[in-house]
């Protein structure tokens, strides 16, 4: 619920200064919607959308998206591949993208099941942080047959800071 919460989470604000939500909730400058064009994320569409956040005066340093998403940084034969790799191991087969190189330095590509398989967040993990309320605690509920049951409580928020510096994916079309 978690990992939910930090991408999608309903933005709440507490007077004045204080707000939680989620990255779709915080990230509002750079957002772009590829749906008419059918969109990938590739190589080019992720130094364009860097020079942006650059020219806003920071960097997003990973991409959060749904492992469909980054196919085309995957692919083998297309103008859109970012590596080759060298298997010497036979049995281990071909190693997918884990990062994507360019001017501005290395982005790296974090799958997430639970991003909607038509977003993806380009973030700087130094400026999304966890925020604690009330600390995890276990609390025991009724004992059932031969079992012991407990319950978890928590209560925190996310706060994103420098949303000008990171981007934000709508309609990605995975199956093209």
């Amino acid at each position: 619920n978690m990992e939910q919460s930090a991408l999608y989470g309903v933005k709440y604000q507490s007077g004045a200064t204080r707000s939680t939500g989620g990255l779709k909730q915080f990230i509002t400058t750079n957002v772009y919607n590829n749906a008419a064009s059918g969109d990938w994320l590739t190589v080019g569409e992720v130094e364009r959308v860097q020079q942006v956040a650059y020219d806003a005066g920071g960097q997003f340093t990973a991409i959060v998206s749904n492992p469909a998403n980054f196919a085309a940084l995957n692919n083998l034969a297309g103008a859109e591949r970012i590596q080759t790799v060298t298997i010497e191991d036979e049995r281990r087969g071909r190693r997918r993208a884990t990062s994507v190189i360019t001017e501005f330095g290395e982005v790296l590509l974090v799958r997430n099941r639970y991003c909607k398989a038509a977003d993806a967040f380009g973030i700087n993990r130094e400026n999304v942080i966890y925020r604690v309320f009330q600390p995890m605690i276990m609390q025991p509920l009724a004992k059932t047959d031969d079992k012991d049951n407990y319950m978890f409580v928590a209560e925190g928020g996310f706060e994103v800071k420098g949303e000008r510096h990171m981007a934000r994916w709508n309609g990605l079309d995975s199956t093209a």
